[in-house]
């Protein structure tokens, strides 16, 4: 990872704040309260989601594993004392070392914007859900309004560095759409700018 990796996630919950407790924290709410244990989140960042998991009924350690690719939001999360709240594993989520079907529910929040490709994480999403599982997801995507797509398109290569490979263009919600079945979901609109969430099903044999 870079200097500027590691200089991203430092300010990365500054730079959020505001817009986290205004906008996105009531929707991070709404998608969490579905989550059920085996759960993994993909792409845990500095612990967004955390506050808004269901509580655990036992003294066990919960059944959650957090999955971060940057060691240093890894450190951030680390810091906050979520390490306690289940398992943080830095990996990448384009091959995940699970057996299929190991988990009741997956989670990807503002994360699938900055992979290089889509296709393989949302396969392999499919691959680790039981039958009847389901994927919490939470995404900005690509505008139907034709000019703010041109303008989406425009930005996004600069856009790219600036904010470790997000891509603002993303269809990610046909993609989902494509592999699994929406059972409740809505849209924001934030400066023009698309933010679809969803809980979307595994469907069962």
């Amino acid at each position: 990872m870079s200097f500027y990796s590691r200089l991203f996630a430092q300010a990365y919950d500054r730079m959020t704040h505001d817009i986290e407790q205004n906008l996105f924290s009531p929707i991070r709410k709404s998608l969490l309260k579905d989550a059920e244990e085996p759960i993994l989140e993909i792409g845990s960042g500095t612990g967004a989601n955390i506050p808004f998991f269901p509580d655990v009924e036992s003294g066990n350690r919960p059944k959650r594993i957090y999955l971060e690719r940057s060691p240093w939001m890894m450190d951030k999360f680390m810091e906050k004392g979520f390490g306690t709240k289940g398992y943080p594993l830095t990996a990448s989520g384009s091959s995940l070392p699970f057996r299929a079907g190991s988990f009741r529910t997956v989670i990807a929040t503002l994360v699938l914007c900055s992979i290089q490709e889509v296709d393989a994480p949302l396969s392999e999403i499919v691959r680790v859900l039981e039958p009847g599982g389901i994927f919490l997801s939470f995404e900005h995507v690509a505008s139907q309004n034709l000019w703010m797509r041109g303008l989406q398109g425009l930005l996004t290569p600069v856009w790219k560095y600036l904010a470790e490979g997000c891509h603002l263009n993303r269809e990610t919600d046909r993609a989902i759409g494509q592999l699994l079945s929406m059972k409740r979901g809505g849209i924001i609109t934030h400066f023009g700018t698309p933010f679809v969430w969803g809980v979307y099903q595994k469907e069962k044999p």
